[in-house]
């Protein structure tokens, strides 16, 4: 009696599947990048404003409202002429002021507030916290710098969101979108975010909570 004609197993199909897999599984590993750093937070509640009053985490802050109309000249900006860059848009700067009355009105305490050399992010700081700051080169955007380029400044974005923070104040970075997306996968919107940080003590930090520019009112009545 004749055997029926076997079907083929589909090694191919499979072997491709797996590959997929293992891809996946690739993409998802550098998401989560170093010890935490993608995972997502959920918004800030009085607890958190109760944390941050013990000090010990990192805030990194986004520049306020800009004014898309007034584009930066890229690639050629020039940190020490303000024309050449996109400004603060008047309600960016009304956001500005808020958020550094809100903190201080909150009882967060501030340490060091790191700036990116950019005119709007001094503004921002100027406006939020007085001119008690220093440019951090490392906290430009990298949104047109080559891979090359990006990686020292990456490096030390990482080392400074993972870099513990006495009790009893805050570290401070004020930046763009581009280089924390571009270090740890976190796209940091809208512009004014805050984004709190808890350093793990091994060269990692936790993406703990994120705090919105409309947000601020709520929280300091809620923690009256």
């Amino acid at each position: 009696e004749a055997c029926p004609d076997l079907v083929p197993f589909p090694w191919e199909r499979i072997t491709s599947m797996w590959l997929k897999i293992a891809a996946a599984a690739v993409v998802l590993a550098s998401a989560a990048l170093v010890n935490g750093y993608a995972q997502e937070a959920s918004d800030a509640t009085r607890e958190t404003i109760r944390s941050l009053k013990q000090g010990g985490y990192v805030l990194y802050m986004r520049h306020t409202a800009s004014d898309t109309s007034k584009p930066d000249r890229a690639p050629e900006v020039d940190f020490k002429d303000c024309a050449t860059q996109r400004p603060l848009s008047d309600k960016g700067r009304l956001q500005a002021a808020h958020i550094g009355q809100a903190i201080r009105a909150l009882g967060i305490p501030i340490g060091e507030v790191l700036v990116s050399p950019y005119c709007r992010v001094k503004e921002t700081a100027e406006l939020a916290f007085g001119g008690s700051y220093t440019v951090r080169p490392s906290l430009m955007s990298t949104s047109n710098l080559s891979e090359k380029e990006k990686r020292p400044l990456l490096e030390d974005l990482r080392a400074l969101l993972a870099m513990p923070v006495p009790d009893g104040t805050n570290r401070l970075l004020l930046s763009h979108n581009a280089p924390l997306m571009d270090a740890v996968g976190i796209f940091p919107k809208p512009e004014g975010v805050v984004l709190v940080f808890r350093p793990n003590g091994k060269g990692g930090a936790a993406h703990v909570a994120t705090i919105t520019p409309d947000a601020w009112d709520g929280l300091t009545a809620s923690s009256r």
